[in-house]
């Protein structure tokens, strides 16, 4: 079988109160987002053609226009999907899907490739800097409880980035992950000062209750900072309740107008809801230097909270 299809707009999502169809899938329906219905019937489509695709913004990210071609099969233990889309617009940009699903031995492949001029749907979607071409590369397989993932992607001149991450989606989603970020020479001065030459993020979240994760364990270190945390961690409505350790070396001094330090440390608790955090633990700076005095080393212990305005 081959479908064609020329001249198609998607101007906007279905109506919230828009009854949908009833579907009834071959298999019991867990909490994956693979776990679509199947054909009733064996399904081949050997080619896909759609030209003059337009989608509006609101649907996507922003609005795009692009033609494609793939291929779909849902026969036997099998479902494969694959499209090649190419920008019609005025981003240039070419964007490959692969998915293959296997019942027999339950596992999902997925790869993405994408590569789009500055202002793309890839930097729209995962809010890169949108002044410079973007380019992503991802690959998945595996089952359920153990999906192995492998990334990279870059925003020229800004940022490079890649990892890997095992996660786990068949009862709690769990996420442990192992990723690295190299600046570039138009990223935010604040965000170089931080990442320095190469940062690292290291980290074991497990779903306990929707927006409330337990971080079994998570690093962030770079040449002037190590900063770990432990706890739950709520990223909706709840508490969290983080232990948090944090050394900074005199670069990151430079965030602070008017202060310098050649180590700062802290050890302690980060607690409350969202936009109310407090932290609250013993601080320790060595050789800190202010305008006003200079004291040298302290060890206060002190408390802060987050404000609508910063802390």
């Amino acid at each position: 079988t081959r479908l064609e299809l020329i001249g198609l707009t998607v101007s906007r999502l279905p109506s919230e109160n828009a009854e949908a169809p009833t579907l009834k899938p071959l298999e019991p329906s867990g909490r994956s987002i693979f776990d679509w219905p199947r054909a009733p019937l064996t399904l081949t489509v050997d080619g896909v053609r759609l030209e003059r695709v337009e989608i509006a913004e609101g649907v996507l990210a922003q609005t795009i226009s692009f033609d494609a071609e793939g291929r779909a099969l849902d026969k036997g233990g099998l479902q494969e999907l694959s499209l090649s889309l190419r920008r019609t617009d005025a981003v240039a940009g070419e964007i490959a899907l692969t998915m293959q699903r296997d019942f027999a031995a339950n596992t999902v492949k997925l790869g993405i490739t994408a590569s789009e001029a500055p202002g793309g749907l890839i930097a729209a979607t995962a809010g890169f800097p949108a002044a410079a071409p973007a380019r992503l590369k991802l690959n998945a397989d595996g089952p359920p409880e153990d999906w192995q993932l492998n990334f990279s992607a870059a925003v020229e001149r800004v940022f490079d980035a890649e990892g890997r991450a095992r996660l786990s989606y068949a009862d709690r989603l769990s996420v442990k992950a192992d990723f690295s970020v190299t600046p570039g020479p138009d990223l935010g001065p604040r965000a170089r000062t931080i990442l320095g030459d190469r940062a690292t993020l290291r980290a074991e979240v497990i779903e306990q209750q929707d927006g409330v994760f337990d971080v079994v364990s998570g690093e962030l270190t770079s040449p002037a900072l190590s900063l770990k945390a432990s706890g739950a961690f709520a990223s909706g409505a709840g508490d969290s309740d983080l232990s948090v350790s944090l050394v900074a070396l005199s670069p990151l001094a430079a965030l602070a107008e008017g202060v310098a330090f050649e180590r700062f440390t802290f050890d302690g608790k980060v607690a409350g809801p969202q936009g109310a955090l407090a932290a609250e633990g013993r601080m320790e700076p060595s050789a800190l230097a202010t305008a006003p005095l200079d004291p040298g080393t302290l060890v206060p212990a002190g408390a802060a909270s987050q404000a609508p305005g910063g802390l």
